[in-house]
């Protein structure tokens, strides 16, 4: 599952397994490879922010990850056995909303997820310094209003 530069999502009571390079991605536009090619518009937010995660249930995966850099990162961390958490975030944050250093919380990645980890992969330094310190997610964000769907959508998947 990749959640890329969005906002206000929830992901809860998910089977998420076996996926090779992590069971779920947190990621910015600056992370697609994009951006080298057409930039950003002024009026696009590149940014994932408020984000929370909880109640899912993760197996297996981040074993082989995509790309030489994680390769080379799940190897630097966790051994050519090893594997990635559960959640790779790139760690790219919109330096507007930081408060006192940090992303304002209303904005932050909220991880309630049993034992579940965070990898902050460091994406804005190419992965110089990437961050197991789960205190950053320890928090939780208002849950979205449910969503009913009516209509010919909501007839094919067996909803009225």
């Amino acid at each position: 599952m990749i959640v890329n530069s969005n906002r206000q999502v929830e992901i809860f009571d998910n089977d998420i397994a076996d996926n090779q390079t992590t069971n779920l991605i947190i990621s910015s536009y600056f992370s697609t490879g994009y951006m080298n090619r057409t930039g950003v518009s002024e009026a696009y937010d590149p940014y994932p922010e408020a984000i929370y995660i909880y109640g899912n249930r993760f197996s297996g995966g981040g074993d082989s990850p995509d790309g030489l850099d994680l390769k080379t990162l799940k190897v630097a961390l966790f051994g050519l056995n090893g594997h990635l958490p559960d959640i790779l975030w790139d760690g790219f944050v919109n330096e507007q909303h930081l408060v006192d250093g940090k992303l304002d919380p209303a904005r932050g990645l909220c991880v309630d997820n049993g034992d579940a980890e965070v990898l902050n992969a460091d994406g804005p330094h190419k992965y110089a310094s990437p961050s197991m310190d789960q205190s950053a997610y320890g928090c939780s964000l208002p849950k979205l209003p449910q969503i009913s769907l009516t209509g010919p959508l909501a007839a094919e998947n067996g909803k009225s």
